[in-house]
């Protein structure tokens, strides 16, 4: 999985890896938040402000929205 991690951390943060320290050495922290959604929040992608470490997740249905191996 190193793979979707680097990829996952560089569609968050905007940088292709981390500094030292890890995810605790951000100036701002990961926040997770709920995507404000149309009519079908299934069909939603993922959205993300890098400069704030925001990552907008719609309200699926189910948990069962990976498509990552």
């Amino acid at each position: 999985m190193p793979g979707f991690r680097s990829a996952f951390l560089q569609f968050v943060t905007g940088a292709p890896r981390l500094l030292p320290g890890g995810l605790a050495a951000l100036n701002q922290k990961l926040t997770v938040v709920r995507k404000v959604s149309g009519s079908n929040a299934d069909w939603d992608l993922p959205s993300v402000m890098t400069c704030a470490n925001y990552l907008k997740l719609p309200p699926y249905s189910t948990k069962k929205h990976d498509d990552h191996p």
